[in-house]
């Protein structure tokens, strides 16, 4: 089914004007930006058997703009049977993703974007819809450890002093225990947030989804964040820890200068 297809079968998207692919990302979902009036919209089509994930998702969002959290307003979700097809229709963020300008900023405003992205994040992980009731991060970590360790084991490449790294994980599993489980964006990084005007204007992708400890979220800053930007992971440190005493920018400068 050809996409002006699709859309003439979506209520909210009647009367559009114009449709532009979006090619980025990795996700094997077709996205797109229609326009309706002066209004742009995000589309989002999944295959079928993501309907029900879609659905979450797409609950998800409603409660997380009631908690005040800039990303996506959920708009329709509708499945189309004919084409195989699950579609979303959200708001669309105007702006740039932070990995394309964050070197354009100063120090002091990477560390901002940061600042304001953490907090956000904070939001997030304070919302407690759909979270399983039966979930053992301890448990599921171990599972999860295992698996990579056999499939380690099967490789011939060996990491110097591996011996030390796998006490290390063995001898910390106990930090595991009883840990909170909230909403994850589970792929929080700077590809994933808006910035217009050289400001935060919101996070969007809740594709990836899930629930476990929110220090999971942390991640991407060691793969990806940091690669581009110590200053915004700084920030974003600070601001998802902000019920804890703040630390100013500041103070990180003399360890940023070494």
């Amino acid at each position: 089914m050809l996409i002006e297809d699709v859309i003439d079968h979506i209520a909210s998207l009647k009367g559009y004007s114009s449709i532009k692919k979006i090619e980025k990302g990795y996700s094997p979902d077709k996205k797109y930006i229609v326009t309706v009036g002066q209004n742009h919209y995000f589309i989002r089509l999944s295959d079928i058997q993501y309907h029900e994930k879609r659905t979450i998702e797409f609950s998800l969002l409603q409660a997380l703009e009631k908690q005040g959290v800039q990303t996506h307003k959920a708009i329709e979700c509708t499945l189309l049977s004919e084409a195989n097809l699950s579609v979303m229709v959200l708001s669309y963020i105007e702006g740039y993703p932070a990995d394309e300008i964050i070197l354009n900023l100063s120090d002091v405003g990477q560390f901002n974007l940061g600042l304001a992205a953490g907090k956000e994040l904070r939001k997030i992980h304070q919302l407690h819809a759909h979270v399983p009731q039966t979930m053992h991060w301890e448990e599921a970590q171990r599972k999860k450890f295992s698996f990579y360790l056999n499939d380690y084991k099967k490789g011939s490449y060996q990491v110097p002093k591996e011996h030390k790294i796998l006490n290390f994980i063995e001898n910390n599993f106990h930090l595991l225990k009883d840990r909170p489980i909230t909403l994850l964006h589970d792929d929080f990084h700077l590809g994933h947030i808006i910035v217009q005007n050289n400001t935060f204007n919101g996070v969007i992708d809740f594709n990836s989804y899930d629930f476990g400890d929110p220090y999971h979220d942390f991640y991407n800053l060691s793969l990806f964040s940091r690669r581009h930007s110590i200053p915004f992971c700084i920030g974003q440190i600070n601001g998802i820890l902000q019920h804890l005493q703040t630390i100013h920018f500041g103070e990180y400068m003399p360890f940023m200068q070494q």
